[in-house]
């Protein structure tokens, strides 16, 4: 999978959500883990369409988004990409489940850099995560971008 990638996950057996449904969801790949983690592990940010938290008094009214329109990068309903809330997965867990997930589109490189500084305001990403996102920019050939540093 390429960096910027939107896809379905079809099914998605992890749900974060309390009640623990087990829907389709939108991701973004944003990059993976680099020597010496072993097994190779993905980093994937979700979207939702539940604008309520993220409004004033919202539980995630603070958290860092980006908002896609419906109908853009193939987003069915306006959509909200939770910077502060991420995945990660084996990428072997990605690959086991192939079948169940659906490559839309690679988002442009302009929007990916504008996610990546969002990425790094970001208290919920660990340095080391955030330093493999870093990695993982560089070698789809985005360059130029500043280091993650202690927040």
């Amino acid at each position: 999978m390429q960096l910027g990638s939107v896809f379905i996950w079809k099914n998605f057996p992890h749900p974060h959500n309390k009640d623990g449904n087990i829907k389709d969801r939108y991701f973004i790949y944003v990059g993976e883990s680099h020597f010496p983690i072993n097994p190779v592990h993905i980093f994937l940010i979700t979207t939702t369409t539940r604008k309520i938290h993220y409004g004033i008094g919202g539980s995630r009214e603070k958290h860092n988004i980006y908002k896609f329109k419906a109908g853009s990068f193939g987003f069915v309903k306006d959509s909200i990409l939770d910077l502060d809330s991420y995945y990660t997965l084996e990428k072997g867990d990605l690959d086991s489940c192939k079948d169940e997930i659906e490559v839309i589109c690679k988002l442009p490189e302009d929007i990916l850099k504008k996610i990546y500084a969002l990425l790094l305001q970001s208290k919920n990403i660990p340095l080391k995560i955030k330093k493999d996102i870093f990695i993982s920019y560089n070698h789809a050939n985005i360059i130029g971008l500043k280091r993650p540093k202690r927040n």
